[in-house]
């Protein structure tokens, strides 16, 4: 972390007002080649096209923690994704992992669906990874 201390912060959504901290970390220049995979030069973020190569069960279970929501099933937020990169998403997950997943409209743009018959495989895929708190979010 940087000498920074963290900093607590107001936000209001609708009628609630919720409490959060922000803080900066350090960035590393030998983490770049995995910022140009997914950022283009425009800061514009993307799907690499071998993002089936790239998923383990780890950075499944870390990004459920981050987009993941419980419907039942699990939905990700994949909102700044164009239809096509969200449909090499679901590929991915099918062909690396055999999760089916399909894709829900949301306004304009597309949210990845890991169905409920896929939950099983899912949970054992990601729980070891998992923070307890985060369970909800595969509707444990």
């Amino acid at each position: 972390c940087t000498k920074n201390l963290p900093v607590l912060f107001e936000q209001k959504y609708g009628d609630k007002t919720y409490q959060a901290y922000r803080f900066g970390t350090l960035g590393f220049s030998s983490w770049m080649w995995l910022y140009k995979l997914f950022y283009t030069n425009n800061k514009v973020k993307v799907v690499p096209n071998n993002i089936s190569e790239l998923l383990t069960p780890l950075a499944l279970a870390i990004w459920i923690m981050d987009d993941g929501t419980w419907k039942p099933g699990v939905r990700i937020a994949t909102n700044c994704f164009t239809k096509e990169e969200v449909e090499l998403l679901s590929l991915a997950l099918d062909s690396k992992f055999n999760l089916k997943s399909s894709l829900h409209k949301n306004n304009s743009n597309y949210q990845l669906y890991i169905k409920q018959e896929s939950l099983p495989l899912l949970r054992k895929l990601v729980l070891p990874y998992m923070v307890p708190s985060m369970h909800y979010k595969l509707g444990l």
